[in-house]
């Protein structure tokens, strides 16, 4: 079966994704912290999880191992401009 890593599955564009796919492929939710696991949709059919920092490559790299495909459903916060330290 293919597996896909979704990031940004506790939000509602994820979420999406995850209800489209979960019967189709194996599905790796990306989540920033172990917290956040409780705010996965909870039928949502997900395989498991992996923690991604997206300022650290290999956290990135390390959940894409073995991944068919990466979605990327994360929003960009509205509290941050493209000139903001920290982005």
């Amino acid at each position: 079966m293919k597996r896909v890593l979704v990031l940004g599955a506790t939000g509602r564009s994820g979420s999406a994704v995850i209800s489209h796919l979960s019967d189709r492929v194996e599905i790796i939710a990306g989540l920033r912290t172990d917290v956040d696991h409780s705010r996965l949709p909870g039928d949502a059919g997900i395989t498991g999880t992996a923690l991604v920092d997206l300022a650290s490559i290999a956290t990135l790299q390390r959940a894409m191992r073995d991944m068919n495909a990466v979605v990327n459903a994360i929003r960009l916060r509205e509290d941050r401009t493209s000139g903001s330290a920290g982005m």
